[in-house]
């Protein structure tokens, strides 16, 4: 598992080092060394603009970060991951549900198929009851093949929300779920959806396929 303290104090010994030798380099292409150098242990870094799960980076103004192209992310001690989705484990049946989102600046995401915590992996399977609700800049969703089901509110009042790709085994879109999220143009109806919850689409005025 991750420490965020631990991260912060490698991070901060590498910039030590670099002055001490007169190496001028900026903090991405540090981290861009470690991975290059085969450097697994995964450092992340936490976004107020956007971050992308699966994609080669994120920015944060003037910083870059590199990330591994990856459908499984490691989590922190609290069950957060590098984009600020908090998680609740299963451990009988090794499933993940994906709580909440902490970081209502999320403009796109992944979310990914699973998370490892204290070396063990868990398949997300949920997206839980408001999840994403009054993510208010969140504008592209990406759901992994694993995800069978959407809870209550689950993207409520998610305005900007343009698209959403959801995974093919998708069971259950509950109730509420795209509540108001009127900039909602398409969206994908998987074969194997048993439920639509009341109330799942009302005003996406802007839906066309």
């Amino acid at each position: 598992m991750i420490n965020k303290s631990n991260i912060n104090k490698l991070i901060s010994g590498v910039l030590a080092t670099t002055i001490i030798f007169g190496v001028v380099s900026t903090s991405f292409e540090i981290l861009k060394s470690f991975a290059n150098s085969g450097f697994e242990e995964k450092v992340m870094g936490e976004s107020n603009h956007q971050c992308v799960l699966g994609a080669s980076y994120f920015s944060d103004e003037d910083d870059e970060y590199l990330f591994l192209d990856t459908d499984e992310v490691e989590l922190y001690d609290d069950l957060e991951d590098v984009n600020g989705l908090k998680y609740v484990l299963d451990e009988e049946n090794e499933t993940a549900t994906l709580e909440k989102c902490e970081n209502k600046n999320l403009e796109t995401i992944k979310i990914p198929g699973f998370v490892f915590s204290n070396s063990k992996k868990y398949e997300v399977t949920q997206i839980g009851n408001s999840a994403f609700e009054d993510c208010r800049l969140l504008k592209s969703v990406e759901v992994s093949e694993n995800v069978k089901s959407i809870g209550n509110s689950a993207f409520r009042m998610c305005v900007k929300l343009k698209s959403i790709k959801l995974p093919s085994k998708l069971q259950n879109i509950n109730n509420l779920t795209f509540y108001c999220c009127i900039d909602l143009e398409e969206i994908n109806m998987p074969q194997e959806l048993e439920n639509i919850g009341y109330y799942a689409f009302y005003n996406c005025c802007s839906l066309k396929n």
